[in-house]
């Protein structure tokens, strides 16, 4: 096998991967309940660096107590990963968070927003599409 094959094979994966990732989360969000989960905790999870005089950005966790169809209540934990400011502003003045949960597996809870449930699939596909076009322009170029 030739580099660039091996290249272009790596490149489709990564494609194939961020795709299949986003099919998996489009069908979970189709079956999933959409409804807003009251913030019991709200904390700060930044991490010091002992060996700079840094710290890590502030990634927020939440206690969220959300409502089940059969009017149970659970309690989950979540995080903002994406430096705390996103979710925090999510959190309306009735102190609810908007969440998606599985009706058939309540453990599994999100934050609602596009950016929380699809940042991971395009992380991984949006590379392998701009390396895809890039090669593309390589061999039509030759």
């Amino acid at each position: 096998m030739s580099g660039a094959s091996i290249f272009v094979m790596t490149v489709l994966s990564l494609f194939v991967l961020g795709a299949a990732l986003a099919i998996r989360t489009a069908r979970f969000v189709r079956r999933a309940r959409h409804v807003r989960a009251k913030v019991v905790v709200l904390s700060d999870a930044s991490v010091d660096s002992h060996d700079t005089a840094t710290s890590s950005a502030g990634v927020d966790r939440f206690t969220v107590e959300l409502r089940l169809d059969g009017g149970g209540l659970r309690k989950v934990q979540l995080a903002d990963a994406f430096g705390g400011s996103l979710a925090a502003s999510l959190v309306g003045s009735d102190g609810t968070l908007p969440v998606v949960y599985d009706p058939g597996n309540p453990a599994v809870v999100r934050i609602d927003t596009i950016w929380a449930l699809y940042f991971i699939p395009a992380f991984v596909c949006a590379p392998a599409v701009l390396l895809l076009v890039l090669a593309a322009f390589v061999w039509l170029a030759r």
